[in-house]
């Protein structure tokens, strides 16, 4: 698959784990940024989301494992630690990542 589908891909098993964030596509994959002058430090932070107060209408079907999060939180791990992995989709897994 292309970088961009992973990417959205990720977004999916994000929203899993948090309903209550909308990503787009920018804000998911832009990873954050320290950019430094003489005079000034600039911060971007990534993953950057819209809070949603209710989410309805969601489909309902199976019942997730019991284990999803723990395996959720693997794949982004794992997405997130590898260098072959594309800078997009690895900067979309590291936002349900604690911060390192």
């Amino acid at each position: 698959a292309t970088p961009q589908a992973r990417a959205f891909a990720v977004r999916h098993l994000i929203v899993l784990m948090q309903p209550q964030y909308v990503f787009s596509y920018a804000g998911l994959t832009q990873g954050a940024d320290t950019i430094r002058t003489k005079d000034f430090m600039y911060f971007t932070q990534g993953c950057q989301a819209m809070i949603l107060a209710a989410r309805e209408g969601l489909p309902v079907g199976l019942p997730l494992p019991s284990d999803y999060e723990r395996r959720i939180r693997a794949t982004l791990a794992s997405l997130a630690n590898t260098p072959a992995t594309p800078t997009p989709v690895r900067n979309a897994a590291r936002c349900l990542l604690p911060p390192r």
